[in-house]
């Protein structure tokens, strides 16, 4: 809104997975995706409440597209740093 220059959606999978000291072993790789949408433009004064529920709406489309794209399954979505360190 102060900047009024567009917003780029960014959806970024697998980074939770870090929290899990076995996959910083040496030569273990662990899998990250990052996802951009389409730019939005800046939101006029006023209108925040709008641009919020848009940038939600693209971010989620985003991930979906992500899911199919790359063919990812639930356990490749986030989980809680407690969840993912008990193997859940």
């Amino acid at each position: 809104e102060l900047a009024g220059v567009p917003v780029v959606p960014c959806v970024i999978l697998g980074s939770d997975r870090l929290y899990r000291a076995a996959n910083w072993r040496p030569l273990r790789r662990t899998p990250v995706w990052i996802g951009f949408g389409e730019a939005l433009a800046a939101p006029a004064k006023g209108a925040r409440d709008d641009f919020e529920r848009q940038l939600g709406e693209a971010l989620r489309s985003l991930a979906a597209e992500m899911r199919t794209h790359f063919g990812l399954g639930d356990d490749d979505f986030p989980k809680s740093p407690r969840q993912r360190m008990r193997g859940e």
